[in-house]
């Protein structure tokens, strides 16, 4: 492990790239000022589905979220979306080797409380990472800064996964819920690793993590 900081953009149910790039540093740093973005991990993670990745997207209040600063923008609960993404989860890794063992806490982060998203996001983030293994300190930037001096920017640099995601081969396959009739796919949300792999998640997110040293992101 790097004996620095990095600095990474808020995620929902954080992707294996994220906590990845964490197990290379030993203090983590999240951009707490910028303005939301859409179509990004922000508000929305991807997991395993029985035709391809599904998206779970936590929904936002109606209003300019791209101008809007991170911290301020407000979760909508119109719609019972908490349950969908909680059915969507359970039913696709119900059969999973360590679903009973992770699914009370996966209930929990979903049902958490919380007006606003980014601080929705920092609760999920805080409970995985020891769940995980993995005791970096978790601080949040004070003020936007377009170079953040010693700290490893990795701002912007987690792609969208796809077909054409230029980092797929950074990640070993493992056995996913649907891997006897699709092809594997990388760079879901953790929860995939976790009730794929259990308390092996972190040995693989370190394998990961030795191809981004090796590739100098």
């Amino acid at each position: 492990m790097q004996n620095t900081a990095c600095l990474l953009q808020t995620e929902y149910f954080p992707t294996i790239w994220f906590f990845a790039q964490c197990c290379r540093f030993d203090e983590i740093m999240i951009e707490a000022t910028e303005h939301y973005q859409k179509r990004s991990y922000r508000n929305r993670c991807q997991i395993s589905g029985p035709n391809g990745t599904v998206w779970l997207s936590v929904p936002l209040r109606k209003g300019k979220n791209r101008q809007c600063p991170i911290r301020a923008v407000e979760i909508a609960y119109d719609e019972p979306w908490q349950s969908n993404h909680w059915h969507s989860i359970r039913t696709t890794y119900g059969k999973t080797p360590f679903f009973e063992h992770y699914a009370d806490l996966v209930e929990s982060l979903v049902y958490l409380d919380s007006t606003r998203l980014f601080d929705y996001n920092f609760g999920i983030i805080n409970a995985l990472l020891p769940e995980i293994g993995m005791s970096q300190s978790v601080t949040l930037t004070k003020a936007y800064k377009k170079d953040p001096g010693h700290v490893s920017d990795l701002r912007g640099q987690n792609p969208v996964s796809g077909p054409h995601d230029p980092f797929g081969n950074c990640y070993p396959q493992y056995a996913q819920p649907f891997i006897h009739k699709l092809p594997f796919q990388p760079n879901l949300s953790i929860l995939d690793l976790l009730f794929c792999k259990g308390p092996e998640t972190v040995a693989y997110l370190e394998k990961v993590a030795d191809h981004f040293n090796f590739k100098h992101l």
